[in-house]
């Protein structure tokens, strides 16, 4: 049993990590929904939007989400994407 204490030969136990919210960002409605239910199965709530201009309205009216996963197939400007994202949620 570990106490805490110095001494103690084992190791102090971690909670497990919580899934959290993603916002998912894709324009193809079929990997859209297949990726979502993934995410879904493993715990993850997931915001479902198929563009940047939606994700952002997103972000402006609930202003929650822990990660960000985009579709990268079609050309997307990273840099003007993360400044339009850190405006919205300078924390991030």
């Amino acid at each position: 049993m570990d106490t805490g204490l110095p001494g103690s030969t084992e190791r102090p136990r971690r909670a497990a990590p919580q899934p959290g919210r993603v916002l998912l960002i894709e324009d193809d409605a079929r990997v859209r929904g297949a990726t979502a239910r993934f995410l879904r199965h493993y715990g993850y709530v997931v915001v479902e939007t198929a563009d940047g201009a939606a994700a952002l309205n997103y972000l402006r009216e609930d202003g929650s989400a822990d990660v960000i996963v985009l579709s990268l197939e079609k050309p997307v400007n990273l840099p003007t994407l993360l400044e339009s994202v850190r405006a919205v949620l300078p924390s991030a």
